[in-house]
């Protein structure tokens, strides 16, 4: 059985629930807040780098919900 993971950005201290799939034959990790997908990574060491992205997006946008 998979079990699910938590994951706490240092950068906000908010936790994530970090729950492996296997999608039709694709292995990924479903970052959820809330109990809401909010992103995936395909790697678990990806998981912390993706974390970040999403909460600091970068200048290529002017908000995570852009």
């Amino acid at each position: 059985m998979i079990k699910t993971m938590t994951y706490t950005s240092p950068l906000t201290n908010v936790t994530y629930d970090v729950v492996p799939t296997d999608k039709s034959g694709w292995f990924r990790y479903e970052i959820r807040l809330d109990g809401q997908m909010v992103q995936f990574a395909l790697e678990e060491s990806a998981i912390a780098d993706t974390v970040a992205h999403y909460e600091n997006p970068g200048p290529d946008l002017g908000s995570r919900w852009d």
